[in-house]
């Protein structure tokens, strides 16, 4: 768990302490000890009634034992309960206004109360405690996966109790005229909108609010821009109120003067979130070519590394007189500069860690065109017909190695007494992703009988490499050899990668 998971939970418990007391609160001291500034704050503001200040305190009972262990099963179903409570008690008080003459459960329950002819459950009220316990219901242990229906919820009940507060702080008593929220109290308004952000902060991987709490540079820029974007709208709007009702500012120039800030204020958001995100892709290019540079310079020490090897071999090679010796380390050095090839090609590669396929392999075959044709008068031609596709290095040097040893073998048992002959090297990607590796000379065939019991170094190496690849491989010998390879496109997706 990162730094703001962190905060952001403990943000979320303290915001569930408060409402925990504000319903305490009305509860002992505004109904218990009859205090009317608890319960209505001022006067003229409506009061928050018995039940909604209940129904707070169970939803922040439930809140806090999110961070209590325990097992999940229990905790899950201590939510579910409270889930069902606060449903409950919100559509059975809609169903109590739009039914009965009582002015909500409250007036259901103490018929005899004055006070609940007046005050009362908002439809309001009860519409964000549905939204409430939707998220409650949902919450499911804080399950990390995203849930649309949660952050749903929870983001139209934020933005209707939003509505509310605003409308205390603009002007009460247009916010009253609005029925549905007649009887919402200022409290009620407060609570509903730490509750509701509460519940984000708890379950930020659910939506929107896993933005904010990210490590990424667009998350680090939301982060400075948000707060901006909510405040100083409203201090703009706030300001033109009083300006008007003070007499400083005409109402249709006040409009005027919102419509300008508001083009501005986002115009402004928007160049500065460009600034930073220049920022931040100009240092990713920096360090893209500090990277292909290191890259670059490893490749590079490879294949001198390759290139002094093979000298190394070849000067043991003078050194012996063992013809068998001669011929293993010969086939040894073609190894080596198969690989030395992918070096090579690598060093001019655009993307440093891929080469092109048809490139390589011309290389390979006109080195390994070069090394076989040893016999005098005896001339063996290697054709290349390849894709252009870009691979992997790692799947690149494994290639290298399968048709070098299939190349070198053809070129060794295909042709002998010096007859001459031809080779065909195919590569080809397919539509569904697959690639066919075939390798084909019309030299004097191959005959699994003539094989010997214990396979040589060379067959062994190919049937390693062909695992390496995941792929298949098959042999025809109507005419000539054709070794045909189907290499599996997830071993391309798992090795395309940069870096």
């Amino acid at each position: 768990m990162t730094r703001l998971n962190r905060l952001s939970r403990e943000w979320a418990f303290a915001l569930a302490v408060m409402i925990g007391l504000i319903a305490i609160s009305v509860l002992i001291g505004g109904w218990g000890m009859g205090i009317v500034a608890i319960r209505r704050i001022r006067p003229d503001f409506a009061a928050m009634v018995p039940t909604t200040a209940l129904v707070f305190l169970l939803i922040s009972i439930a809140i806090l034992l999110q961070y209590r262990p325990g097992p999940l099963t229990r905790l899950t179903r201590i939510t579910h309960i409270t889930a069902l409570i606060v449903l409950g008690v919100a559509i059975a008080d809609i169903a109590v206004i739009l039914m009965t003459d009582a002015n909500g459960l409250d007036m259901l329950f103490w018929p005899g109360m004055k006070v609940f002819q007046t005050d009362s459950m908002a439809i309001a009220t009860a519409t964000c405690m549905i939204l409430a316990g939707i998220c409650l219901w949902r919450m499911e242990g804080q399950s990390a996966e995203r849930d649309p229906i949660y952050t749903a919820a929870a983001t139209v009940g934020l933005i209707f109790s939003g509505v509310a507060l605003i409308g205390y702080i603009f002007d009460s008593t247009a916010l009253y005229e609005v029925s549905l929220f007649t009887a919402m109290a200022l409290h009620t308004s407060i609570s509903f909108v730490a509750l509701f952000i509460a519940l984000i902060l708890l379950r930020q991987e659910a939506g929107w609010a896993s933005i904010l709490t990210g490590e990424g540079g667009g998350s680090a820029g939301a982060r400075r821009l948000l707060p901006g974007a909510i405040i100083l709208p409203f201090t703009l709007c706030l300001i033109s109120l009083y300006a008007t009702r003070s007499g400083i500012m005409n109402a249709n120039f006040r409009i005027s003067v919102v419509a300008i800030m508001m083009m501005v204020l986002p115009a402004a958001a928007v160049l500065y979130y460009a600034n930073i995100q220049n920022k931040i892709e100009s240092r990713l290019r920096a360090a893209l070519d500090d990277r292909d540079l290191l890259l670059r310079e490893v490749y590079h020490r490879v294949k001198n590394n390759l290139q002094m090897t093979t000298a190394l071999l070849l000067m043991g090679k003078r050194a012996t007189t063992d013809e068998q010796a001669k011929a293993l380390i010969s086939a040894t050095i073609k190894r080596v500069e198969s690989i030395g090839i992918v070096h090579r090609l690598l060093l001019s590669a655009r993307i440093p860690s891929q080469l092109t396929v048809s490139a390589f392999l011309n290389e390979l075959c006109d080195n390994i065109r070069e090394a076989g044709n040893d016999t005098v008068g005896q001339t063996i031609g290697i054709t290349v017909n390849s894709s252009d596709d870009h691979i992997h290095i790692e799947t690149a040097v494994t290639l290298g190695l399968l048709i070098n040893e299939i190349v070198t073998n053809a070129i060794k048992h295909a042709f002998p007494d010096g007859r001459n002959g031809q080779i065909t090297v195919v590569f080809q990607r397919q539509a569904d992703g697959d690639a066919i590796l075939r390798v084909e000379d019309n030299g004097i065939g191959y005959n699994p009988g003539d094989t010997p019991s214990k396979e040589g170094v060379g067959t062994g190496i190919i049937s390693g490499l062909v695992g390496q690849l995941d792929a298949v491989m098959s042999i025809n010998s109507d005419a000539g050899t054709a070794i045909e390879i189907k290499i599996p496109a997830a071993t391309f997706d798992e090795r395309n990668y940069d870096g």
